[in-house]
């Protein structure tokens, strides 16, 4: 096994957003033309919006981050995309009073995402038996690992984690510690004020590194494929 795949994995995250600010440590970023950078923001948003909408149709719980986006969707008049920009709101905000700024590229990711949720979610039906919720709730998991891993290699910001971690680690604080108490705390908060969590919540919770790992690797064994028969093709 890959040691990149194996550290990522064997270090637990219980959000996409902690298992992307590790990827982004072992996997470096290329440098990309803000076409190609914008595009996969796209693409990331567009799988984003669909493994949610999957989550919440499987009806077995969400991402321990949406947990959180749920409950303030449910309390509120806010549509589940809109929900998610006010989190992600008070996060930047907080990341800013603390120094770390926002790319704009990165603000384009966090909005097109609430776009995506929103618009994905009537696409979609809830399934008719246990079996295919709980195959969907596995499609999701996939889904989102590949999209972050897509945005992971974008070498784009990956959001407000990464910021507050930065900001953390020049406050002395350990970036490992940081992320534990913040995900931690994230998921307790969104469980407390009656977020959508279940089954799959806890199972993202435990195989999110793992998947992101792997669908990290995918994408950084094919760059390198492509570069060496590039290179070959030439010489």
């Amino acid at each position: 096994m890959n040691p990149r795949l194996r550290l990522l994995g064997r270090r637990l995250t219980l959000t996409r957003y902690g298992a992307l600010s590790r990827a982004q440590r072992l996997y470096p970023r290329t440098v990309r033309t803000p076409a190609v950078q914008v595009a996969m923001v796209l693409l990331s948003s567009v799988l984003i919006g669909l493994a949610i909408s999957m989550f919440r149709h499987a009806h077995l719980g969400l991402p321990p981050y949406d947990v959180l986006v749920s409950s303030i969707s449910r309390h509120s008049a806010l549509s589940f995309g809109q929900a998610a920009w006010v989190l992600a709101a008070v996060f930047y905000s907080a990341a800013a009073l603390l120094g770390q700024r926002p790319k704009l590229v990165g603000l384009l990711w966090v909005f097109a995402n609430g776009l995506m949720v929103d618009a994905m979610y009537p696409l979609l039906r809830d399934p008719s038996h246990l079996a295919g919720r709980i195959g969907l709730a596995a499609a999701a998991i996939a889904t989102l690992s590949l999209a972050i891993s897509v945005i992971a290699h974008s070498a784009s910001t990956g959001g407000a984690f990464e910021l507050l971690t930065r900001a953390a680690e020049e406050r002395n604080v350990g970036p490992r510690r940081f992320r534990t108490g913040l995900e931690v705390a994230v998921l307790s908060l969104g469980i407390i004020a009656g977020g959508a969590f279940g089954p799959a919540t806890l199972v993202h919770a435990l195989a999110i590194s793992w998947t992101i790992g792997a669908a990290s690797q995918g994408l950084a064994d094919h760059r390198a494929g492509r570069q060496h028969r590039l290179a070959t093709a030439v010489s």
